[in-house]
């Protein structure tokens, strides 16, 4: 079963219980005589009302990637949910004209709060009743062949309810061969055909005595596949710092490279970055035209300047921007990093550069769906073929649209050195494990800030 077809799921069950709770509450309250309406009417009402829950649950992240889950792992993403949906039905109740007590209204959240974490306890039973029968498993291979790769793989084999199937094990070379040899599905450098021949769904890293090299290795040749990676938590806590845990059935794996949220996430997100774009180029067009002169006579050059970036999934596009330097400013270097105080920016290039004015046209991009508002910031091939080579994980950045803003632009400076690559790296792996809409909105308020501060500029 694909993260997708859960999602579904997970989604339905729900809408299924929340339209039941909100149904039962109206008959109550009707039985109570506190509304006089159809039952057709309370039904349509109870529908209205339902239809804020998944948005909500949507925007707090309740239906993020993961795969073995308890009600109990929910409990936070319920509690955010219930509260603002109680919220907007409390506002619809009174723009419809109910006048409910106050004590109904807590009654409706106290009935909420248990739907949902009944319909979590009833979804994760039913899928594990499916998994002991075979029905939806999620196809499962282990990079390694040594001990650590044996054990994980009994654990595997021994949990029917995981809803794994486990189809083999992958090998680098550097481990001794600790499995069977016949479930050996081929070398590490095969991987990414061998994830397409047999649809892996999720791939586990075991303990290496190179633990970097075999990271790099799996995300390298996995970028733009829809396949999760984890791993034995302290091999990515060598390699990234900073991790998202999860615990199947007791043993605890770290996302390398999770599946981000689709469907309602990314069509929600899509929307809003269509609006945004609609709205800001709008207001730009009169910036453009009062920057126009001075930079095309600073400059010498034209005033949109254009770049080859990568973006997802390593597909290349046209990065448009305002031009902050010279023409040919890197005619003689090649692509290198802009410096502090950098002689090939011009006074209108390092004004509008402070104020992050020059990125305005990447709009247009958000418009054409190369970019998105939010996002890891893209870059050049030269870099990303570079620092896919030294930095392990690099390359997830790629798992997600670029954006004209992101986590790592507003928590951290410009890139000067690979210590800074690295860091920012880091958030760029935290938004990607956790994007949701929530996370997307403190990031407009704190590129706000950072806009009207000039932070971080060179």
């Amino acid at each position: 079963m694909t993260h997708k077809k859960l999602q579904f799921i997970m989604a339905s069950f729900d809408l299924a219980f929340v339209y039941a709770a909100v149904f039962a509450f109206f008959a109550v309250v009707k039985h109570a005589g506190w509304v006089d309406l159809s039952w057709a009417k309370l039904g349509l009402h109870s529908l209205v009302i339902t239809l804020f829950f998944p948005v909500l649950a949507l925007y707090f992240g309740l239906y993020r990637d993961r795969w073995y889950f308890y009600a109990m792992d929910d409990l936070g993403f319920i509690f955010k949910t219930v509260t603002l949906g109680c919220l907007f039905a409390f506002a619809y109740f009174a723009l419809a004209g109910f006048k409910f007590r106050p004590l109904f209204v807590l009654y409706l959240y106290v009935l909420l709060f248990a739907t949902y974490f009944v319909s979590r306890f009833v979804l994760g039973t039913f899928i594990r009743w499916l998994s002991r029968r075979g029905v939806g498993l999620r196809r499962l291979a282990v990079v390694g062949t040594g001990e650590s790769a044996r054990v994980f793989a009994e654990k595997v084999l021994k949990g029917a309810h995981l809803g794994y199937d486990l189809v083999g094990f992958i090998s680098d070379g550097d481990d001794t061969t600790d499995v069977d040899e016949s479930k050996v599905l081929g070398p590490i450098r095969n991987i990414r055909s061998i994830v397409l021949e047999k649809d892996i769904a999720e791939l586990v890293i075991t303990h290496s005595s190179n633990p970097e090299d075999r990271v790099r290795a799996v995300t390298n040749n996995c970028v733009g596949l829809d396949v999760a990676i984890r791993a034995i938590p302290d091999v990515v806590d060598m390699v990234s710092g900073r991790v998202r845990i999860i615990h199947l059935d007791g043993v605890p794996l770290a996302d390398v490279v999770g599946q981000p949220l689709f469907g309602w996430y990314y069509f929600v997100k899509r929307a809003l970055d269509i609006v945004y774009a609609l709205v800001g180029l709008t207001v730009s067009a009169a910036v453009f035209s009062v920057l126009w002169p001075f930079v095309r006579s600073q400059s010498g050059g034209s005033f949109f300047y254009k770049q080859e970036r990568i973006g997802r999934d390593s597909e290349s596009y046209v990065m448009y921007k305002i031009r902050s330097m010279v023409a040919n400013a890197e005619s003689e270097s090649g692509p290198i990093w802009a410096g502090t105080d950098d002689p090939r920016v011009t006074p209108v290039g390092r004004f509008i550069r402070r104020y992050r004015i020059d990125e305005l046209p990447q709009l247009i991009n958000v418009l054409k769906g190369d970019m998105s508002i939010v996002g890891p910031r893209p870059e050049r091939r030269k870099f990303v073929e570079e620092f896919g080579r030294t930095i392990p994980l690099y390359t997830r950045r790629l798992a997600v649209k670029p954006g004209i803003t992101g986590l790592a632009q507003v928590k951290h400076k410009y890139d000067e050195t690979l210590d800074d690559v690295r860091e920012k790296l880091k958030y760029d792996l935290y938004y990607i494990d956790h994007m949701t809409l929530g996370l997307d909105l403190r990031i407009y308020i704190w590129t706000l800030q950072v806009i009207l501060t000039g932070k971080g500029v060179k």
